[in-house]
């Protein structure tokens, strides 16, 4: 499973690990912390695809918060709110879909 570092904590790394998960995220720069992932998960074919597939994600999330005005909510209340992000979502897919379209055509 890929993660951001934040999630490299004793709890996340074991509960993953007790339901036979291998817990993909990155080791904190500093060294003052301790890297419960593993050292050798930078090595693995599948932390490479994990970190790949977790930018992917990063960049629909950065996109929401800039284009889709997802960085502070205009509105209160969880409906509207949900509402707001599905809206955001649904038009990020759009776009994503016009796109490999027209890459697709292109090709």
């Amino acid at each position: 499973m890929g993660a951001g570092k934040a999630y490299n904590e004793e709890d996340f790394v074991e509960g993953l690990g007790q339901l036979g998960i291998q817990a993909h995220a990155p080791a904190y720069e500093n060294r003052k912390r301790r890297d419960w992932a593993g050292e050798r998960n930078p090595q693995r074919e599948g932390y490479a695809i994990s970190q790949r597939k977790r930018k992917l994600i990063e960049r629909c999330f950065g996109w929401m918060k800039t284009v889709g005005m997802q960085r502070k909510t205009r509105f209160r209340g969880l409906r509207r709110v949900n509402w707001m992000f599905l809206l955001c979502s649904a038009a990020q897919n759009l776009i994503r879909m016009c796109r490999l379209t027209e890459l697709k055509a292109a090709v």
